[in-house]
């Protein structure tokens, strides 16, 4: 029998827009209590403002490692028992592995990794060792490609062997840990991208209709409400036409 999630608490990174804003709206409107992560000041306000008392922003720039310390630290004294971590805010590049600067390995890795990393380290005792934890990864740690998808696929490829890690860890637990691995989405990551146009539209002609927020929402909102029993361990979700 599916599991009922009012009453429960959530935290959600990178909630102000994409896969984090629809998964926020579901859960809310499931009369679940849920601490947004982000970095914007001004959408998180707007967030806020929208979704009223039950939704709890927390501004962090997650890759900052005293951000993501401090960030802990609020959801721990606002939310004394948190039942659902999902680490879903990502920091995307398009570049050669040789040429991509320090300090912008520096930042995809702690956004990427060590965020999320920190936040499941911090928020594991706040579980009661009954929480669920889903973590976000990318096709493009299956298959690249291009050279220029590394960067962001080694930073996915070590979330998914951390994931597989805790699994094994906290297996005599009763917190669930899962992966839901994407194909194609329309966010606005991409937006953001540098020297992503050309390649975006290229992927567009082969893959006319990409994933909705609201298709990978669905998924980790079925992932979250099976009975209690049952674990979906990893979710691999593609388009139509996105063969790997």
């Amino acid at each position: 029998m599916p599991q009922n999630l009012s009453g429960r608490s959530a935290v959600i990174t990178g909630v102000t827009s994409g896969i984090g804003y629809a998964l926020t709206r579901r859960l809310l409107a499931d009369g679940v209590a849920v601490a947004g992560v982000a970095r914007d000041p001004r959408l998180l306000a707007v967030a806020a403002e929208q979704w009223g008392d039950r939704f709890h922003p927390v501004l962090a720039d997650l890759s900052v490692p005293q951000a993501v310390d401090d960030c802990v630290a609020e959801i721990v004294e606002r939310f004394p028992r948190v039942d659902v971590l999902v680490n879903n805010a990502a920091d995307c590049v398009f570049d050669r592995p040789s040429s991509l600067p320090a300090d912008r390995w520096r930042r995809l890795l702690e956004t990427n990794l060590l965020s999320p990393i920190a936040l499941t380290r911090g928020l594991l005792p706040s579980m009661a060792q009954a929480g669920h934890i889903i973590n976000v990864s990318s096709v493009t740690t299956r298959h690249l490609s291009s050279a220029r998808y590394g960067p962001y696929a080694l930073t996915k490829a070590a979330m998914e062997h951390f994931t597989t890690a805790l699994r094994l860890e906290l297996a005599p637990s009763r917190t669930k840990i899962s992966l839901v691995t994407l194909g194609l989405v329309d966010t606005p990551i991409y937006d953001k991208v540098t020297d992503f146009r050309r390649t975006r539209l290229d992927l567009a002609a082969s893959v006319p209709h990409w994933l909705s927020p609201d298709d990978v929402c669905d998924t980790i909102h079925w992932m979250l409400t099976r009975p209690a029993h049952v674990v979906v361990g990893d979710a691999l979700l593609l388009p139509l036409h996105q063969a790997r």
